[in-house]
């Protein structure tokens, strides 16, 4: 489903998700987790947003989301 929350502060986006049942958020923003400690859901920064990268980093990206717990921060370099 998708959601436009495009024009959301990164507060308000963190604080929509969590509201939605989102537990984890996957950006390529490194800063938004930094700028907006305490934390409400888990975040991790990617540093690629290109499909190909994605889609071979696939495995990488779901065990960081099975590891990570609410209210961390992690980057994850997929970046090859």
């Amino acid at each position: 489903m998708f959601r436009d929350w495009s024009a959301l502060t990164d507060a308000e986006l963190l604080s929509r998700a969590r509201h939605e049942g989102f537990t984890v958020l996957l950006t390529t923003d490194k800063r938004l987790a930094r700028e907006q400690a305490p934390l409400s859901i888990a975040v991790i920064a990617l540093d690629d947003n290109r499909w190909s990268a994605l889609r071979s980093a696939v495995d990488r990206i779901a065990t960081a989301i099975e590891e990570i717990e609410a209210g961390q921060h992690r980057e994850l370099a997929i970046r090859r």
